[in-house]
């Protein structure tokens, strides 16, 4: 694997910006645990809904991202390609904070749950502690930190 020292570069900033945001608004034990999560959510299947949350995740160092919106396959369908992508690695479901976006999360966290996957939540809590209701701003959060 090579070093690509663009993206290093890149990942580095987005851990300072967030960094820069969570200072006024936790305590420093919250503070670590906020960016852990982050970073560690970085190795995780995230599931979105649209191309915009793709795009925003994709600015901020993610990389292995799933839009469950996109059309053509039914939902039980695209269940069963995240349970083949994900493997062994766990699953992120970031959908948004809305109505359309809460009633998808808990359907794709009951039908995930019965299969063989791991599902890891805390990135999503991480959000709603810092009052993100569409993922999609999430990259503009973090970069309003500057």
């Amino acid at each position: 694997m090579n070093f690509d020292l663009e993206e290093f570069n890149k990942e580095l900033e987005t851990s300072k910006l967030l960094r820069k945001k969570i200072n006024c608004n936790f305590d420093s034990a919250q503070k670590s645990k906020i960016i852990k999560i982050f970073e560690k959510a970085r190795e995780n299947l995230i599931i979105v809904e649209g191309k915009k949350d793709l795009l925003a995740l994709r600015e901020l160092g993610f990389k292995n991202i799933f839009i469950i919106n996109e059309t053509g396959k039914s939902l039980g369908e695209k269940i069963e390609e995240i349970e083949e992508k994900a493997g062994k690695i766990k699953i992120t479901i970031l959908t948004d904070f809305d109505k359309k976006g809460k009633k998808l999360y808990l359907k794709l966290k009951s039908e995930l749950s019965t299969r063989k996957v791991k599902l890891d939540n805390s990135f999503r809590g991480i959000l709603l502690k810092l009052k993100i209701s569409h993922i999609e701003g999430l990259s503009a959060y973090i970069k309003n930190a500057k």
